[in-house]
């Protein structure tokens, strides 16, 4: 295991995955699937349904194990509450992503609207899920990050989803791009009615650190999007291992934002990862205000640190990523 640590072979052993994984094809698999069918059927057990079964396991878990040797584990926080009009959609986004070295646990704060049946429902597919109080959405992800070990982290609220492909696309540009710590992709939004697509934005974020602490962005209508950003753990490690919850935050997403931009270069990958439900009781448009108001307290508070002498780094926006894996980020939305 130690020489899996070495950069070079990592990255070779990771590629190697990524080839496999654009190799596997459904109609070979099907191929497969009826000739294990076939060879139950024809033996002469009364149990043949039971064999076929069998067989079919042991060919998916041995494909799922062979591709998971070389992709980064991915490890996905849900928290929710009350959320179970979305969230079956939001679980359904992740796991029909099919990626094999997948973490998911679902952190569940104590929902009363039948939300702990949906999750009952897929809980063979998670790695942990709770439903009870837990101090919070901010609260409930630090405590769910803190079951995972996943190289690569990101969160997905109940009432948002993921576009499809979007943890191979994620995978293979940090593989492509080991210096990158965090990406975002193009920012987009569901109409939280229907869960059609209802925007996709047409600038190309440009985030350096000096943007970041600025406030031109706000005027621009440019946001970090939080559905649609991933980051490596060591990232998250150096910028305090948490989300901030003392004092309580509308807006902490923003705030590990800032931290993150001491340490490393936002990257913008120009294809759709994940997107937002506009709707009525989302909280940024319950707490729009104090969502302002919380940005502009992160700002004033980090300029001064750097005015104090810390974190002085003026990291520039970096170049933009291509993604070589999964559709076009126009081509292709999740339904």
């Amino acid at each position: 295991m130690q020489e899996v640590q070495k950069p070079e072979l990592r990255n070779q052993l990771i590629s190697a995955g990524l080839e496999q994984a654009k190799k596997f094809s459904w109609s070979k698999m099907a191929e497969i699937v009826r000739e294990a069918l076939l060879n139950a059927t024809n033996k002469s057990s009364s149990d043949s349904a039971i064999i076929a079964t069998k067989e079919i396991k042991k060919l998916a878990s041995s494909f799922n194990i062979r591709i998971s040797k070389y992709l980064p584990k991915i490890s996905i926080v849900t928290p929710s509450f009350n959320q179970g009009e979305y969230l079956e959609e939001c679980i359904d986004s992740v796991l029909s992503q099919g990626y094999p070295n997948l973490e998911y646990v679902i952190m569940d704060g104590g929902s009363t609207d039948g939300s702990v049946e949906i999750i009952k429902k897929y809980e063979k597919h998670l790695n942990y899920w709770q439903s009870q109080p837990d101090g919070g959405q901010y609260a409930g992800i630090n405590q769910g990050f803190a079951k995972t070990n996943g190289e690569i982290m990101a969160w997905i609220n109940s009432d948002d989803k993921y576009h499809p492909d979007a943890f191979l696309k994620v995978a293979a540009a940090f593989n492509k791009y080991p210096q990158m710590e965090w990406l975002m992709g193009r920012p987009n939004a569901w109409d939280g009615l229907n869960g059609n697509a209802q925007f996709i934005a047409e600038y190309e974020p440009q985030w350096s650190r000096e943007f970041l602490l600025g406030k031109t962005w706000k005027s621009c209508g440019q946001w970090i999007q939080q559905e649609s950003t991933f980051w490596k753990r060591c990232l998250w490690n150096k910028a305090g291992g948490q989300l901030q919850l003392d004092p309580p935050m509308v807006t902490a997403d923003f705030e590990l934002w800032v931290r993150f931009s001491r340490h490393a270069q936002l990257y913008f990958i120009d294809t759709l990862l994940g997107g937002a439900r506009w709707h009525e009781k989302q909280r940024s448009r319950v707490f729009w205000e104090r969502c302002m108001e919380e940005i502009d307290e992160v700002l004033a508070k980090e300029q001064a640190l750097i005015a104090s002498g810390l974190h002085q780094t003026s990291l520039p926006a970096p170049h933009r990523v291509v993604s070589e894996c999964g559709r076009n980020c126009r081509g292709q939305t999740a339904s």
